[in-house]
């Protein structure tokens, strides 16, 4: 049960023991509260609002239908999708400096969204190995051909040892691996992080 959980999470990030966090309630008998964490018992809606005030979260969050502590860090979770970790950095780093780098930031590649798209890609796309017929071996992925720029014809056959193998081949097959498509996001990540760059700098977007 979620309830339980986030009790018990609650309880131990204020340091607390069970008996301890029973008697800030005003329950000198502790084995009712260790009953909410082992999940054998649920408190009224009373107790959870007292609860809820006493650990300085919604009742939404203890009751498993928030995954955000404070009400209003609920409401921009809803509206953005932003986790209530990102909005209390975002809040703090805006308290701190009105002018910020991180805020900038954030702005900045919320506004541009080649850059994000690019990071985006390279934490959470990965090559779908399943879509690949025949290619069991993990290091041909996706096979391609490389041809040597000057191409040569191929040397005249002789007698034995008179036969001179090439130095370069012609083409060779090479491909590419699940780890070698995440060096080449990253190449794509920079290219479009050289573009923004050349963009910023010519915004200035505070009075220095």
């Amino acid at each position: 049960m979620i309830f339980d959980e986030r009790l018990t999470e609650l309880r131990k990030a204020k340091g607390l023991s069970q008996k301890e966090c029973a008697l800030d309630l005003g329950m000198p008998d502790a084995s009712k509260y260790n009953k909410w964490e082992n999940g054998a018992n649920r408190p009224d809606y009373e107790t959870v609002c007292q609860l809820a005030k006493y650990f300085d979260v919604t009742t939404d969050y203890l009751l498993g239908a928030s995954d955000c502590k404070n009400a209003e860090n609920h409401d921009i979770h809803e509206e953005t999708g932003l986790s209530e970790k990102a909005v209390e950095t975002l809040k703090h780093c805006i308290n701190v400096d009105k002018r910020n780098s991180i805020t900038l930031t954030v702005n900045t590649l919320l506004e541009n969204r080649h850059v994000l798209g690019a990071i985006s890609h390279y934490l959470y796309y990965e090559i779908d190995e399943e879509q690949l017929d025949g290619l069991n071996h993990e290091k041909q992925i996706i096979p391609y051909c490389v041809k040597y720029k000057y191409l040569k014809r191929n040397p005249v056959a002789g007698w034995g040892n008179d036969v001179k193998p090439q130095i370069d081949a012609d083409t060779t097959v090479e491909a590419l691996t699940c780890k070698s498509y995440k060096k080449l996001l990253i190449f794509n990540i920079e290219e479009n992080l050289e573009k923004l760059l050349e963009q910023e700098n010519n915004i200035t977007h505070f009075e220095i």
